[in-house]
């Protein structure tokens, strides 16, 4: 394995951004009722992953997309800026 330089300028992802939905469980499904779970909500979309991944190792990465003006919009924008993305 080589080792991995930073681009030298900036990296532009140009895509979607998306809010995922995760559920975790720690019992069985109940088939046919409820089951107990902690639903956590994570940014997502292949875009800001890849804007994301870049930043942790060191690139200067952009990222162009639409995102909502709503609460859930502002927590993704919120988390790609805290990774170090534009």
């Amino acid at each position: 394995m080589t080792d991995r330089h930073p681009a030298p300028g900036p990296v532009l992802v140009v895509g979607d951004v998306m809010v995922d939905v995760v559920a975790s469980h720690t019992e069985a499904i109940a088939t046919g009722s409820d089951t107990a779970a902690t639903i956590r909500l994570h940014g997502g979309g292949s875009a800001a992953n890849t804007a994301a991944w870049l930043a942790v190792l060191g690139d200067r990465a952009q990222l162009l997309a639409a995102v909502g003006g709503d609460d859930l919009g502002g927590r993704v924008v919120a988390e790609l800026e805290a990774a170090g993305v534009a």
